[in-house]
């Protein structure tokens, strides 16, 4: 899909509880972008969308990008995700045995696979068009076409910060994206909360602690290691999802990860403690997970922040029962 393009932008939309919302905002960019008039791109989006609007759902979104547009973006074009190198080369013997066993693991997957495998085609395969990883409006509607993929109207769900610096926000799907029309966020926790309070485990009171989180659908899935580059991380996750792991979206970190929702569906804290730590956590760190993101209420990823110098940006989004 071309994301300057009006009119492909509105032959693309996405089904119902596919990121429709998400999708008007950027069929909005694109209509600002060909000069269109406010009415123009109201009319036609109207009449392109797969269910009637919501109250003023397109004047928002018109507003919202008005609003965005008019900060400069200070995302370099050098900072996006295809200077990453190829496949990581084998280390010396000096590096550390687990991380090499890590790498080994990785390398065996991608001789099954028919060699290296760049980030380019998980973005090209996404079953639900993501736009330009480089154009930080896409990136922002994809912030919110997240939250209306995985989640229905009921979920309650945090976005905002690491150490609650604000804008901080606990609500239901539908106010988190309009929160996220007005101001982006770095981070969202993926699985639904209570919207109650509830003792973290440094004894304080947290609406967004593991205590509080209500449902359990999915785990994330991070490489913490340097060693193993963004397009060696692209590889495995490629094999992971063509053998059938049930991964829903793939999100560039900004940094020297990727982040993976893989849908678990779990219900309940005794589930998430038998099914994940005890059976998925010791095959997945044997490809490099982070052990601290397991907890259910772990901070993921998301699309459209600018974390020093590098914008984060969505390479893979399935909807619910996709499979490869």
């Amino acid at each position: 899909m071309k994301p300057n393009n009006f009119d492909t932008t509105l032959r693309n939309f996405p089904e119902p509880g596919q990121g429709v919302h998400a999708h008007i905002l950027r069929a909005v960019h694109a209509g600002l972008r060909q000069h269109l008039t406010d009415r123009v791109i109201a009319e036609r989006i109207t009449r392109a969308m797969p269910r009637p609007p919501r109250s003023n759902e397109i004047e928002e979104a018109l507003a919202a990008a008005k609003f965005s547009r008019k900060k400069k973006n200070t995302v370099s074009r050098n900072t996006s995700l295809s200077r990453y190198p190829g496949i990581a080369t084998r280390p010396k013997s000096t590096a550390q045995p687990d991380k090499s066993k890590i790498l080994e693991n990785i390398w065996e997957l991608e001789k099954k696979a028919g060699g290296q495998l760049p980030l380019n085609q998980l973005r090209k395969r996404s079953p639900i068009p993501l736009g330009d990883l480089n154009d930080p409006h896409e990136q922002r509607a994809n912030a919110m076409n997240i939250l209306e993929t995985l989640h229905g109207p009921e979920a309650k769900l945090y976005i905002g910060s690491k150490y609650d610096t604000g804008p901080d926000y606990v609500g239901s799907r539908d106010a988190c994206i309009d929160a996220l029309n007005l101001v982006p966020r770095p981070l969202w926790i993926p699985n639904p909360l209570t919207g109650g309070f509830a003792l973290n485990k440094q004894g304080k009171l947290s609406n967004r602690c593991d205590n509080t989180v209500a449902l359990y659908p999915y785990l994330l899935f991070e490489i913490d290691h340097k060693e193993i580059r963004i397009e060696t991380q692209a590889a495995l996750l490629l094999q992971f999802i063509r053998v059938g792991v049930p991964i829903r979206s793939i999100t560039y970190s900004g940094g020297k990860s990727l982040h993976a929702l893989i849908e678990v569906g779990l219900k309940t804290r005794a589930d998430w403690d038998k099914i994940v730590i005890h059976k998925l956590k010791p095959r997945l760190v044997r490809y490099g997970a982070d052990n601290a993101t397991f907890n259910p209420a772990r901070l993921s990823r998301l699309p459209g922040w600018n974390r020093d110098g590098n914008l984060q940006s969505l390479v893979w989004l399935a909807p619910k029962g996709w499979r490869p």
